[in-house]
């Protein structure tokens, strides 16, 4: 059942926020495992693009 009724934009947003605001561990749980549902990369944890010489 999909209840967080938000953009992946949007939710990544919160995500962001809450966590810079420090709120509610469970909010923020939440939050995350919508983001881990919808198979979103949050930011930070995308794998850096290293040259190869």
């Amino acid at each position: 059942m999909n209840y967080l009724n938000l953009s992946n934009d949007d939710l990544l947003e919160a995500y962001y926020q809450a966590r810079k605001l420090n709120l509610d561990k469970k909010f923020i749980q939440l939050l995350e495992e919508e983001i881990d549902r919808r198979q979103i990369v949050k930011e930070f944890e995308k794998p850096m693009s290293f040259n190869k010489e």
